[in-house]
Protein backbone atom coordinates (compact mmCIF):
# COMPACT_ATOMS: atom_id res chain seq x y z
CA UNK A 1 0.00 0.00 0.00
CA UNK A 2 2.10 2.62 -1.53
CA UNK A 3 -1.05 4.74 -2.64
CA UNK A 4 -2.08 7.08 0.10
CA UNK A 5 -5.55 6.44 -1.55
CA UNK A 6 -5.45 2.53 -0.63
CA UNK A 7 -3.67 3.25 2.90
CA UNK A 8 -7.22 5.85 3.32
CA UNK A 9 -9.25 3.02 1.78
CA UNK A 10 -8.01 0.38 4.43
CA UNK A 11 -8.56 2.65 7.44
CA UNK A 12 -11.99 3.88 6.64
CA UNK A 13 -12.79 0.24 6.00
CA UNK A 14 -11.54 -0.27 9.29
CA UNK A 15 -13.13 2.34 11.13
CA UNK A 16 -16.31 0.98 9.68
CA UNK A 17 -15.85 -2.55 10.76
CA UNK A 18 -15.51 -0.55 14.26
CA UNK A 19 -18.87 1.23 14.19
CA UNK A 20 -20.42 -2.01 12.72
CA UNK A 21 -19.42 -4.15 15.86
CA UNK A 22 -19.94 -1.31 18.33
CA UNK A 23 -23.56 -0.33 19.96
CA UNK A 24 -23.80 3.33 20.81
CA UNK A 25 -25.66 4.33 23.93
CA UNK A 26 -27.17 7.64 25.18
CA UNK A 27 -25.58 9.72 27.92
CA UNK A 28 -27.98 10.66 30.40
CA UNK A 29 -27.35 13.73 31.82
CA UNK A 30 -27.87 14.97 35.28
CA UNK A 31 -30.92 17.02 35.99
CA UNK A 32 -27.88 18.83 38.25
CA UNK A 33 -26.38 19.55 34.86
CA UNK A 34 -29.29 20.45 33.07
CA UNK A 35 -30.00 23.16 35.79
CA UNK A 36 -26.49 24.57 35.33
CA UNK A 37 -27.38 24.67 31.16
CA UNK A 38 -30.53 26.81 31.73
CA UNK A 39 -28.82 28.91 34.15
CA UNK A 40 -25.96 29.26 31.32
CA UNK A 41 -28.74 29.83 28.34
CA UNK A 42 -30.33 32.56 30.87
CA UNK A 43 -27.58 34.67 31.23
CA UNK A 44 -26.47 34.53 27.68
CA UNK A 45 -30.31 35.67 26.20
CA UNK A 46 -30.26 38.24 29.42
CA UNK A 47 -26.94 39.31 30.27
CA UNK A 48 -27.60 42.49 28.37
CA UNK A 49 -30.00 43.53 31.68
CA UNK A 50 -30.24 43.05 35.07
CA UNK A 51 -29.39 39.40 35.40
CA UNK A 52 -29.35 38.32 38.78
CA UNK A 53 -29.73 34.06 40.38
CA UNK A 54 -32.44 35.33 42.35
CA UNK A 55 -34.62 36.42 38.94
CA UNK A 56 -32.80 33.09 37.17
CA UNK A 57 -33.87 31.24 40.58
CA UNK A 58 -37.38 32.31 40.04
CA UNK A 59 -37.66 31.66 36.27
CA UNK A 60 -36.70 28.37 36.39
CA UNK A 61 -38.53 27.53 39.49
CA UNK A 62 -35.42 26.78 42.25
CA UNK A 63 -34.25 28.05 45.58
CA UNK A 64 -31.73 30.77 45.19
CA UNK A 65 -29.08 29.40 47.48
CA UNK A 66 -29.73 25.62 45.99
CA UNK A 67 -28.40 27.52 42.36
CA UNK A 68 -25.86 29.44 44.00
CA UNK A 69 -23.80 25.97 45.68
CA UNK A 70 -24.82 24.34 42.75
CA UNK A 71 -23.32 26.91 40.25
CA UNK A 72 -19.96 27.52 42.74
CA UNK A 73 -19.50 23.55 42.95
CA UNK A 74 -20.28 22.80 39.10
CA UNK A 75 -18.44 25.83 37.39
CA UNK A 76 -16.11 26.54 40.10
CA UNK A 77 -16.42 30.07 39.56
CA UNK A 78 -18.80 32.15 41.89
CA UNK A 79 -22.36 33.56 40.03
CA UNK A 80 -21.07 36.78 39.79
CA UNK A 81 -17.51 36.10 38.65
CA UNK A 82 -19.23 34.05 35.77
CA UNK A 83 -21.58 36.85 34.83
CA UNK A 84 -18.75 39.48 34.84
CA UNK A 85 -16.36 37.29 33.26
CA UNK A 86 -19.33 36.18 30.01
CA UNK A 87 -20.04 39.83 29.97
CA UNK A 88 -16.26 41.33 29.48
CA UNK A 89 -15.95 38.67 27.03
CA UNK A 90 -18.72 40.45 25.02
CA UNK A 91 -17.43 43.89 25.01
CA UNK A 92 -13.96 42.58 24.07
CA UNK A 93 -15.41 41.51 20.94
CA UNK A 94 -17.17 44.77 20.55
CA UNK A 95 -14.44 46.74 21.47
CA UNK A 96 -12.12 44.63 18.82
CA UNK A 97 -14.85 44.51 16.35
CA UNK A 98 -16.43 49.03 16.82
CA UNK A 99 -16.09 51.77 17.06
CA UNK A 100 -18.72 51.99 19.69
CA UNK A 101 -17.68 54.12 22.78
CA UNK A 102 -16.91 52.21 26.03
CA UNK A 103 -19.71 53.71 27.83
CA UNK A 104 -21.96 52.30 25.41
CA UNK A 105 -20.37 48.99 24.98
CA UNK A 106 -20.38 49.17 29.18
CA UNK A 107 -24.60 49.61 28.82
CA UNK A 108 -24.87 47.01 25.89
CA UNK A 109 -23.41 44.29 27.61
CA UNK A 110 -25.25 45.04 31.03
CA UNK A 111 -23.12 47.35 33.01
CA UNK A 112 -25.21 50.20 34.49
CA UNK A 113 -22.49 51.76 35.61
CA UNK A 114 -18.99 52.58 33.77
CA UNK A 115 -17.24 52.64 37.00
CA UNK A 116 -18.25 48.83 37.55
CA UNK A 117 -17.18 48.38 33.98
CA UNK A 118 -13.84 49.74 33.89
CA UNK A 119 -13.05 48.28 37.45
CA UNK A 120 -14.46 44.33 36.04
CA UNK A 121 -12.65 44.53 33.28
CA UNK A 122 -8.96 45.79 34.28
CA UNK A 123 -9.69 42.78 36.68
CA UNK A 124 -10.74 39.75 33.71
CA UNK A 125 -8.27 41.24 31.40
CA UNK A 126 -5.27 43.39 33.23
CA UNK A 127 -6.25 46.54 30.46
CA UNK A 128 -8.85 48.99 30.70
CA UNK A 129 -11.03 49.07 27.51
CA UNK A 130 -9.06 51.99 26.33
CA UNK A 131 -5.93 49.66 26.32
CA UNK A 132 -7.41 46.64 25.68
CA UNK A 133 -8.76 48.74 21.96
CA UNK A 134 -5.49 50.15 21.18
CA UNK A 135 -3.68 46.63 21.33
CA UNK A 136 -6.22 44.68 19.99
CA UNK A 137 -6.10 47.32 16.55
CA UNK A 138 -2.33 46.96 16.55
CA UNK A 139 -2.33 43.55 16.86
CA UNK A 140 -4.84 43.02 13.85
CA UNK A 141 -2.49 45.23 11.58
CA UNK A 142 0.31 43.48 12.27
CA UNK A 143 -1.71 40.05 11.62
CA UNK A 144 -2.92 41.36 8.65
CA UNK A 145 0.88 42.52 7.11
CA UNK A 146 2.24 39.24 8.48
CA UNK A 147 -0.81 37.32 6.18
CA UNK A 148 0.27 40.11 3.39
CA UNK A 149 -3.33 41.50 2.96
CA UNK A 150 -2.10 45.16 3.32
CA UNK A 151 0.94 45.92 2.91
CA UNK A 152 3.25 47.91 5.47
Amino acid sequence: MDNIFGIKSFLYGLCNKVVEQTQLTLKKTSSQLTTIYQIINYINDHYTESCTLKQIADSIGYDYVYLSKLFQKTINLSYTKYLNSFRISKARELLKNTSLPVTDIAFNVGYENLRTFNRNFKDVTGNTPAQYRKSSKVTKYDKAIQENYISG
